[in-house]
């Protein structure tokens, strides 16, 4: 009854790099896919993400808010949005989100089992971006989020993250701070990228707010809750 459109190219460097690559596959795959749906009959639920809204200010973005994105990767996003929700009859349900974390161990791509590694590893000290912020996102709840807007038979577009908007620093410096570690965390901006990812990706819930629907807890809560599980998997796997 309803396709959730998880699949897309998310290497932000390579898509800087390979701009045809990024349109193929976060493009037209997801127009085609839409067209399938409609065509059948299902309803389809695609995510973009908080990206897509740009450089343009330092406060979190509302969903109303326009959308100017620096990257490649990010203007992928847009131009699906756009795609999909010109197909005439469609009504998709769009999903910005974003810093999305969750999974298990086995993941290579962990980003916050891969900080606390990172801190095991280390002399006692490693660096974190100042200079970048957004909304640390826990898939799960995105999830749970996504099944109440399908529940309730919503479509259009959602901002959908954790509660704050929080710098790439105090995020990872809560990862270690949920995870026990005593690693002292040293502000950094240096950071060198390829492609000109946006200092700001923080976003509000207001349509989820304005219809009573937010489930999404804060931000801190949902990492210490997924953090302890994650010290737990590495406790039991030594």
């Amino acid at each position: 009854e309803v396709v959730v459109h998880c699949a897309a190219n998310t290497n932000v460097e390579f898509c800087e790099e390979n701009p045809e690559t990024a349109h193929r596959d976060n493009v037209f795959f997801a127009e085609a896919l839409a067209k399938a749906c409609h065509k059948n009959n299902l309803r389809y639920v695609f995510i973009s993400s908080t990206g897509i809204f740009g450089n343009y200010r330092d406060t979190a973005y509302s969903e109303t808010d326009p959308v100017n994105p620096t990257t490649v990767y990010h203007n992928s996003k847009w131009l699906a949005e756009k795609a999909i929700s010109a197909i005439d009859g469609l009504k998709p349900l769009i999903i910005r989100t974003g810093w999305l974390y969750g999974g298990g161990l086995e993941h290579t791509k962990n980003f916050v089992a891969n900080r606390i590694r990172e801190a095991l590893g280390s002399l006692g000290t490693i660096s974190s971006d100042t200079s970048q912020s957004g909304n640390p996102t826990f898939a799960l709840d995105v999830a749970r989020q996504i099944l109440c807007l399908i529940r309730h038979e919503k479509n259009g577009v959602y901002n959908c993250v954790n509660e704050g908007s929080v710098s790439r620093f105090d995020y990872v410096s809560q990862i270690l701070k949920s995870a026990g570690l005593s690693i002292h965390v040293k502000p950094t901006s240096a950071f060198s990228r390829k492609a000109n990812v946006s200092h700001n990706e923080g976003a509000v819930n207001i349509r989820l707010n304005s219809e009573g629907l937010n489930m999404m807890p804060s931000w801190k809560d949902s990492l210490d809750t997924y953090v302890k599980s994650l010290v737990e998997l590495m406790e039991i796997s030594k």
